[in-house]
């Protein structure tokens, strides 16, 4: 098509294979050639007067260039299209480019703008009532609060999101969800709940055909019961409290620290945290 644009001189066809090309290549990771194909397309859109066509190309630019870590040049290519979106009352171009200005800041540890911008996109995406988006966007400030150590936020985010996608059936956003949720309780030290939490999420990859995703999963979880010994060990055994509903309770030193409290072995941490409380409330 686009060598059948070129010869009858049809510049916006032209334009419009190089944007869909930018798009290929970009979803194929051949980040060099989609580069090429966007600014091509930008370009001939930009002389032709086509402003829609300009701000998508501009777009499609600042997600490679966050890939490749341009992000002086992401930043450009993202306001440049919220700019040309904005004047043109494009609600929902709007919402994505500064979804992008969001997932941009974040990248570069510009927290302030980053949620500014999340929260924007987010406001908008609620007002044309796209669910996609608005849960998108809530993820990412799920993002935000983790890398802040805000964890009860990032909690709360999370699960704000994870109930859009499960309402909309979105099960590869569900399945990246979970995902991150895992991870969250990874950092908390919860290894049986993030264990939990990333294995529905490889249930679902598997469903999907996402083998490498699959495989991540296996490699998380494989971690986690390296690291719940490793963070077992670090406990001294001082006494046996009792035998409660869930097991045997026991009395523990951390050698590093030497507060004493009520743990149970291995199986404990796979417990959820209402399981958990009900141990404490025996003890």
């Amino acid at each position: 098509a686009r060598n059948t644009y070129s010869q009858i001189g049809n510049q916006r066809g032209l334009a419009s294979s190089a944007k869909g090309l930018g798009d290929v290549y970009y979803i194929c990771n051949k980040y060099s050639e989609s580069e090429e194909q966007y600014i091509l397309a930008r370009d001939i859109y930009s002389q032709l007067g086509f402003q829609l066509g300009s701000a998508q190309s501009a777009y499609g630019l600042g997600g490679v260039y966050c890939i490749q870590k341009e992000y002086s040049k992401a930043e450009r290519s993202y306001i440049h299209a919220l700019d040309i979106y904005s004047q043109l009352g494009d609600q929902h171009g709007l919402a994505n480019s500064a979804h992008g200005l969001g997932d941009l800041y974040y990248l570069c540890d510009e927290y302030s703008k980053s949620e500014a911008s999340y929260i924007y996109a987010h406001d908008i995406y609620s007002q044309i009532r796209d669910q996609l988006g608005s849960a998108n966007s809530i993820q990412g400030l799920g993002h935000l609060r983790s890398a802040q150590r805000e964890y009860a936020k990032a909690v709360a985010a999370y699960l704000e999101a994870q109930q859009i996608y499960r309402r909309i059936g979105d099960m590869r956003s569900l399945a990246n969800n979970l995902w991150y949720l895992g991870k969250l309780h990874l950092k908390q030290h919860r290894y049986g709940e993030a264990r939990l939490l990333v294995l529905e999420a490889a249930a679902l990859y598997e469903e999907l055909g996402l083998e490498q995703d699959v495989e991540e999963c296996d490699e998380f979880l494989d971690g986690i019961t390296l690291s719940t010994q490793e963070w077992l060990s670090q406990y001294e055994v001082l006494d046996i409290i009792g035998n409660g509903m869930f097991g045997v309770i026991k009395k523990v030193k951390n050698k590093r620290t030497g507060e004493i409290s009520a743990r149970k072995d291995l199986n404990f941490e796979k417990m959820t945290e209402k399981d958990r409380k009900q141990i404490v409330a025996e003890v």
